[in-house]
């Protein structure tokens, strides 16, 4: 009688080979073929296994374990056609922003076990941006402190009679700190009123911008390293762009643009968030919009510019365009409208008075080659400026800058500078990513949207005629950009929704 067919049997059996068959139909009582001169049956039929072999690091082989006798041994099989796939790390050739990227992923993996630990890294770098925070503003409050631009809107408000025969800029009407310039005035318009009033608008635009950071990804090590390295960046951001100037760099004063960017940020985020016609979100990201668009008309290209973009990048991916990127578009252009609708609406009523001068821009285009030149230059390190990676900040003379870059370099403040220069790299490669991954979530789109506007605000730095080696506060946009980046490209997919 035939016996039972054993384990090694059926593996036998699946081998394939005519050996295999045979053998399964013998007695297991069979006497062993002794071993004869020449080739062994192994060496006939091919064997069913074969051992590893020594192979570089870097390449991952594709095996599966066979099990025998109860024993697992993880082997490489194929058949004397198939040959090893050979597949190499995801990063092996990838640039080096990539794989710090992927470094950061890393840790911050390995630091998930230790919640404990990693919330407190994370309380710790908010504490450290607040307090940075709070002593870069109190600076350049008592720098400003005299400036005639900062000053003279927050008169404007003493009284009534002063406030309606004003006449504001409608290219710049500041109508979101209005109420702000009026509580300014009730105190008194003292120096103590706007040092406290420069630390609170500047401490409210950075807080908020990491909060944001938080929302878009919420693991503990990656926003404290977010907050460290934007605390940082922010401590060398030049408080103004030499000695003496009128306008500042940095967000430390009352008359600068720092909680409109902020505004932009929250009007882009609910306008993608919106799924309908008739959704809230829509009608928050406008309400927004319009506010921000009568504060400062800076904004509308960048809003146009970077929901524009968006629509383009999802084109060129998808071959189409979805109903919630015209939504999007849509709502986006009737932002633009009623914001001027406002001011005019200002105007009629006879509240106050603005301008006429609707423009988005006072400059004229460039016309030379030695202007578009120059501003290609200065966009540049307008843009190191905004990261606190341009030693040469307060240099205005275009042939002046080799000589002062080379004698710079040898301070000790040049390896603050490469460390910023790094995240910079890391962030433009961050956003190089977004654009590319066709990643449709809410978090994904508002960094492209990003992207967009600041590529829109570095075309219209070169592309308008102006005092480039001042004007590097028009680029700040790139700041908010490369962080928010940064946070998305970071972030760790989750199935609950939890993230924006």
């Amino acid at each position: 009688m035939a016996r039972r067919p054993t384990h090694r049997d059926k593996l036998v059996a699946q081998a394939g080979s005519a050996h295999g068959r045979k053998a399964a139909d013998k007695p297991r009582t069979a006497a062993k073929r002794p071993r004869a001169a020449g080739k062994s049956e192994r060496q006939k039929h091919g064997s069913t296994r074969i051992a590893l072999q020594v192979l570089p690091a870097s390449p991952v082989i594709e095996g599966r374990a066979l099990s025998q006798k109860g024993q697992t041994e993880n082997a490489v099989t194929h058949s004397r056609e198939a040959k090893p796939v050979i597949k190499y790390p995801e990063t092996a050739f990838q640039p080096w922003p990539a794989r710090m990227l992927a470094g950061l992923r890393k840790t911050a993996a390995g630091m998930a076990e230790n919640q404990s630990a990693a919330r407190a890294l994370q309380f710790l770098s908010i504490l450290v941006l607040a307090g940075s925070t709070v002593f870069w503003a109190l600076l350049s409050a008592q720098i400003h402190r005299m400036n005639a631009d900062q000053y003279i809107d927050a008169y404007l408000f003493e009284s009534w009679e002063t406030f309606q025969g004003a006449v504001f800029p409608g290219t710049h009407s500041f109508l979101l700190k209005w109420p702000l310039f009026a509580l300014m005035a009730l105190f008194g318009n003292t120096d103590s009123v706007f040092l406290v009033a420069t630390v609170s608008v500047a401490f409210v635009t950075v807080l908020g911008f990491a909060w944001l950071l938080y929302l878009l990804n919420r693991q503990p090590l990656v926003h404290a390293w977010l907050c460290l390295a934007l605390a940082t960046v922010l401590l060398l951001v030049p408080i103004e762009p030499y000695g003496g100037a009128l306008l500042p760099t940095n967000f430390g004063m009352t008359t600068t643009r720092n909680i409109e960017y902020l505004l932009l940020l929250v009007s882009v985020v609910c306008l993608l968030r919106a799924k309908q016609w008739r959704s809230p979100w829509l009608v928050a990201g406008m309400t927004s919009g319009v506010l921000l668009i009568a504060t400062d008309k800076l904004f509308l290209p960048l809003l146009l510019g970077g929901v524009g973009f968006s629509v383009i990048v999802h084109f060129l991916q998808r071959r189409t365009v979805p109903l919630k990127s015209i939504r999007i578009l849509a709502g986006a252009a009737m932002t633009v409208i009623l914001g001027s609708l406002l001011l005019t609406l200002l105007n009629a009523v006879d509240i106050t008075n603005i301008s006429r001068d609707t423009a988005s821009s006072p400059f004229q285009v460039t016309e030379s080659l030695t202007g578009a030149a120059n501003a290609v230059i200065y966009a540049v390190l307008g843009l190191l400026t905004n990261f606190g990676a341009n030693p040469v900040h307060d240099v205005i003379v275009t042939g002046e800058l080799p000589s002062a870059f080379i004698q710079r370099l040898l301070r000790l403040e040049t390896f603050v500078y490469l460390a910023h220069l790094a995240v910079l790299a890391a962030g433009i490669w961050a956003a190089f990513r977004s654009v590319r991954s066709g990643d449709q979530t809410v978090a994904a789109r508002f960094a492209v949207v990003l992207v967009g506007a600041l590529l829109t605000a570095l075309a219209i730095f070169v592309a308008t005629d102006h005092y480039y080696p001042v004007d590097a506060r028009y680029l700040t946009i790139g700041l908010f950009a490369v962080f928010v980046c940064l946070a998305v490209c970071l972030r760790r997919p989750r199935a609950s929704g939890a993230y924006v």
